[in-house]
């Protein structure tokens, strides 16, 4: 979608139009606060309304496959994309015809770029593994240095629930909220970072992510629609399909040949 000169991508980084939460001071050595405990709690007891911890540890990967729209723009077409996590340290996203890969430490995508801008596709690739954990494992990878505060009761965007505070390196910053009977999230705000094509310029821009319609898969429950609010604009991400431990995963995190 194109507005105001500059491209907003959703949910993983393409190339050369990409994403990523507001950076100032790298936290890798935070500290836990006192409440981090009660943080920790917070998703448990998700865990425990959407499935039990028995049904989630037998995810071991997660594909989520789903359409993308921008319906604050008349014109655009829904967009066939894809993520996957394999536990503990993998991420794979796709969107458009650019696919993007976590292992670890080493990271590959489908094109070739200019170093600056396969730095922040790196950058960006991360920040949505620890989004897409939080939100549809209700766990944050293991080692990404992620603080979890338990925040009381808050009220963001007329939604009022139990709030999750999260941060960790790069000042990634992002609230999960609760419905508080039975912990289903309900929603994610973060502050969001546009990019231009060349990696620099945009402008911080909140966003609000809403989650709908949870069906189960495995025994988990899983949101099948989000509405995604980035400043002004709008997206729909309709799930189409959702698979659990997919006999395909292991080809997906191959490293490419040379």
């Amino acid at each position: 979608m194109r507005a105001l000169g500059t491209r907003v991508v959703s949910l993983s980084c393409a190339a050369v139009v990409v994403m990523w939460c507001t950076a100032t001071e790298p936290l890798a050595h935070h500290q836990a606060p006192p409440s981090a405990a009660a943080g920790v709690s917070v998703l448990r007891r998700a865990r425990a309304g959407l499935g039990g911890d028995a049904a989630f540890a037998r995810v071991r990967s997660l594909t989520v496959e789903y359409s993308h729209r921008w319906t604050t723009n008349a014109s655009d077409e829904p967009r066939a994309s894809a993520f996957t996590i394999g536990r503990p340290d993998r991420f794979s996203s796709t969107v458009l015809s650019f696919t993007h890969t976590l292992v670890g430490d080493a990271f590959w995508q489908s094109v070739d770029n200019p170093e600056s801008i396969r730095e922040t596709a790196r950058r960006n690739t991360r920040v949505n593994f620890w989004i897409w954990s939080l939100v549809f494992l209700l766990d944050p990878p293991p080692d990404a240095g992620l603080v979890l505060t338990s925040a009381g009761r808050r009220t963001i965007a007329g939604v009022a629930g139990e709030a999750l505070d999260i941060t960790g390196p790069d000042a990634f910053q992002m609230t999960l909220l609760f419905e508080s009977r039975s912990s289903r999230p309900l929603l994610f705000a973060m502050p969001w970072q546009t990019m231009d094509s060349g990696g620099g310029g945009g402008e911080e821009r909140p966003r609000i992510a809403k989650f709908f319609d949870y069906r189960t898969v495995a025994g988990v429950l899983f949101p099948y629609r989000i509405e995604d609010d980035i400043g002004a604009f709008h997206a729909r991400l309709q799930v189409t399909r959702v698979q659990v431990n997919a006999p395909t995963v292991e080809r997906l995190f191959a490293p490419p040949r040379r």
